[in-house]
Protein backbone atom coordinates (compact mmCIF):
# COMPACT_ATOMS: atom_id res chain seq x y z
CA UNK A 1 0.00 0.00 0.00
CA UNK A 2 1.37 3.42 -0.93
CA UNK A 3 2.05 6.15 1.65
CA UNK A 4 -0.88 8.38 0.56
CA UNK A 5 -3.33 5.48 0.77
CA UNK A 6 -1.99 4.50 4.22
CA UNK A 7 -2.44 8.10 5.41
CA UNK A 8 -6.03 8.22 4.09
CA UNK A 9 -6.78 4.85 5.69
CA UNK A 10 -5.30 6.02 9.01
CA UNK A 11 -7.31 9.28 8.83
CA UNK A 12 -10.51 7.38 8.09
CA UNK A 13 -9.84 4.95 10.93
CA UNK A 14 -9.13 7.75 13.44
CA UNK A 15 -12.24 9.64 12.24
CA UNK A 16 -14.29 6.49 12.77
CA UNK A 17 -12.84 5.95 16.27
CA UNK A 18 -13.45 9.62 17.16
CA UNK A 19 -17.02 9.44 15.82
CA UNK A 20 -17.74 6.30 17.81
CA UNK A 21 -16.28 7.93 20.91
CA UNK A 22 -18.50 10.99 20.46
CA UNK A 23 -21.54 8.79 19.89
CA UNK A 24 -20.79 6.95 23.13
CA UNK A 25 -20.42 10.30 24.92
CA UNK A 26 -23.75 11.53 23.57
CA UNK A 27 -25.49 8.30 24.59
CA UNK A 28 -24.04 8.49 28.11
CA UNK A 29 -25.24 12.07 28.69
CA UNK A 30 -27.97 12.32 31.34
CA UNK A 31 -31.51 13.18 30.23
CA UNK A 32 -32.55 16.84 30.27
CA UNK A 33 -34.88 16.15 33.20
CA UNK A 34 -34.29 13.24 35.60
CA UNK A 35 -37.45 11.47 36.75
CA UNK A 36 -37.98 11.79 40.51
CA UNK A 37 -39.43 8.26 40.64
CA UNK A 38 -39.13 5.19 38.46
CA UNK A 39 -41.47 2.20 38.20
CA UNK A 40 -44.41 4.49 38.97
CA UNK A 41 -47.89 3.08 39.55
CA UNK A 42 -51.18 4.48 40.83
CA UNK A 43 -51.28 4.29 44.65
CA UNK A 44 -54.52 2.98 46.18
CA UNK A 45 -56.41 5.61 48.19
CA UNK A 46 -56.15 3.30 51.22
CA UNK A 47 -52.38 3.93 51.24
CA UNK A 48 -52.75 7.74 51.18
CA UNK A 49 -52.83 9.89 54.33
CA UNK A 50 -56.11 11.49 55.40
CA UNK A 51 -55.16 14.91 53.95
CA UNK A 52 -54.47 13.54 50.44
CA UNK A 53 -56.85 14.16 47.55
CA UNK A 54 -58.43 10.85 46.59
CA UNK A 55 -57.08 9.38 43.35
CA UNK A 56 -54.01 11.64 43.36
CA UNK A 57 -51.36 9.25 44.65
CA UNK A 58 -48.54 7.57 42.80
CA UNK A 59 -45.91 5.24 44.17
CA UNK A 60 -42.49 4.24 42.83
CA UNK A 61 -38.78 3.92 43.50
CA UNK A 62 -37.01 7.17 44.29
CA UNK A 63 -34.44 7.86 41.56
CA UNK A 64 -31.09 8.47 43.32
CA UNK A 65 -29.92 10.50 40.28
CA UNK A 66 -32.57 13.10 41.18
CA UNK A 67 -30.51 14.21 44.19
CA UNK A 68 -27.95 15.93 42.00
CA UNK A 69 -29.83 16.52 38.73
CA UNK A 70 -29.99 20.00 37.21
CA UNK A 71 -33.69 19.50 36.43
CA UNK A 72 -36.40 17.12 37.64
CA UNK A 73 -39.53 15.60 36.14
CA UNK A 74 -42.48 14.91 38.47
CA UNK A 75 -45.08 12.50 37.07
CA UNK A 76 -48.60 13.05 38.41
CA UNK A 77 -51.39 10.50 38.85
CA UNK A 78 -53.32 12.04 35.93
CA UNK A 79 -50.35 11.47 33.60
CA UNK A 80 -49.12 15.07 33.45
CA UNK A 81 -45.44 15.78 33.98
CA UNK A 82 -44.13 18.85 35.79
CA UNK A 83 -40.56 19.90 35.03
CA UNK A 84 -38.54 21.92 37.56
CA UNK A 85 -35.08 23.47 37.23
CA UNK A 86 -32.70 23.43 40.17
CA UNK A 87 -31.98 26.78 41.80
CA UNK A 88 -29.96 25.55 44.78
CA UNK A 89 -28.44 22.42 46.18
CA UNK A 90 -27.69 22.53 49.91
CA UNK A 91 -25.92 20.10 52.24
CA UNK A 92 -26.21 20.73 55.96
CA UNK A 93 -23.91 19.75 58.84
CA UNK A 94 -25.97 16.60 59.57
CA UNK A 95 -25.40 15.32 56.03
CA UNK A 96 -28.89 16.06 54.71
CA UNK A 97 -29.00 17.26 51.11
CA UNK A 98 -31.77 19.48 49.77
CA UNK A 99 -32.65 20.08 46.13
CA UNK A 100 -34.58 23.35 45.59
CA UNK A 101 -36.06 24.31 42.24
CA UNK A 102 -38.87 26.12 40.43
CA UNK A 103 -41.10 25.57 37.41
CA UNK A 104 -40.83 27.73 34.28
CA UNK A 105 -43.94 29.81 33.66
CA UNK A 106 -45.24 29.33 37.22
CA UNK A 107 -44.32 32.35 39.36
CA UNK A 108 -44.14 31.42 43.03
CA UNK A 109 -43.80 27.70 42.26
CA UNK A 110 -41.39 25.61 44.29
CA UNK A 111 -40.06 22.07 44.46
CA UNK A 112 -38.07 20.89 47.49
CA UNK A 113 -36.60 17.41 48.06
CA UNK A 114 -34.56 16.61 51.15
CA UNK A 115 -32.65 13.37 51.65
CA UNK A 116 -31.28 12.41 55.04
CA UNK A 117 -29.96 8.99 55.99
CA UNK A 118 -31.28 7.52 52.74
CA UNK A 119 -34.87 8.77 53.19
CA UNK A 120 -36.28 11.42 50.85
CA UNK A 121 -39.21 13.73 51.62
CA UNK A 122 -40.40 16.89 49.98
CA UNK A 123 -43.15 18.95 48.45
CA UNK A 124 -44.10 20.60 45.20
CA UNK A 125 -46.11 23.80 44.96
CA UNK A 126 -47.34 24.28 41.38
CA UNK A 127 -50.13 26.74 40.64
CA UNK A 128 -52.86 26.17 43.22
CA UNK A 129 -51.76 22.57 43.88
CA UNK A 130 -49.44 21.27 46.58
CA UNK A 131 -47.99 17.77 46.40
CA UNK A 132 -46.22 15.89 49.18
CA UNK A 133 -43.44 13.35 48.66
CA UNK A 134 -42.91 10.85 51.46
CA UNK A 135 -41.52 7.38 52.10
CA UNK A 136 -43.93 4.50 51.64
CA UNK A 137 -43.87 0.85 52.63
CA UNK A 138 -41.27 -1.46 51.17
CA UNK A 139 -38.70 1.32 50.63
CA UNK A 140 -40.82 2.97 47.97
CA UNK A 141 -41.77 6.65 47.63
CA UNK A 142 -45.29 8.09 47.60
CA UNK A 143 -46.39 11.37 45.98
CA UNK A 144 -49.90 12.78 46.29
CA UNK A 145 -51.81 16.05 45.98
CA UNK A 146 -52.80 17.68 49.26
CA UNK A 147 -56.52 18.44 49.63
CA UNK A 148 -56.66 21.68 51.67
CA UNK A 149 -60.20 20.85 52.84
CA UNK A 150 -58.87 17.66 54.45
CA UNK A 151 -56.10 19.36 56.45
CA UNK A 152 -56.71 19.51 60.21
CA UNK A 153 -57.84 22.90 61.39
CA UNK A 154 -55.50 24.62 63.83
CA UNK A 155 -56.97 25.90 67.06
CA UNK A 156 -56.32 29.58 67.84
CA UNK A 157 -53.51 30.15 70.29
CA UNK A 158 -54.74 31.63 73.56
CA UNK A 159 -52.25 33.15 75.97
CA UNK A 160 -52.95 33.44 79.70
CA UNK A 161 -54.13 36.95 80.70
CA UNK A 162 -51.01 37.46 82.84
CA UNK A 163 -48.86 37.26 79.66
CA UNK A 164 -51.04 39.65 77.68
CA UNK A 165 -50.49 42.88 79.56
CA UNK A 166 -53.00 45.74 79.73
CA UNK A 167 -53.22 46.50 75.99
CA UNK A 168 -53.92 42.99 74.72
CA UNK A 169 -57.22 41.20 74.62
CA UNK A 170 -57.87 37.50 75.36
CA UNK A 171 -56.97 36.40 71.81
CA UNK A 172 -53.35 37.27 72.54
CA UNK A 173 -53.02 39.65 69.60
CA UNK A 174 -54.28 42.92 71.07
CA UNK A 175 -56.65 43.49 68.17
Amino acid sequence: MSAPIRRKTAMLASTLVLSLGLAATVQAAPPAHAAVMTGVRQAPDTELPAHAARGSGIEGQFNAAARSAAALRFTLADGRELKAKRQRHVQDARGATTWVGAFDGQPGSLAVLTTHQGVTTGFVSHGSDTFEIAPSRGGRTLMYRVDPDRLPQAEPVRLPPAMLGDSADASGFGL
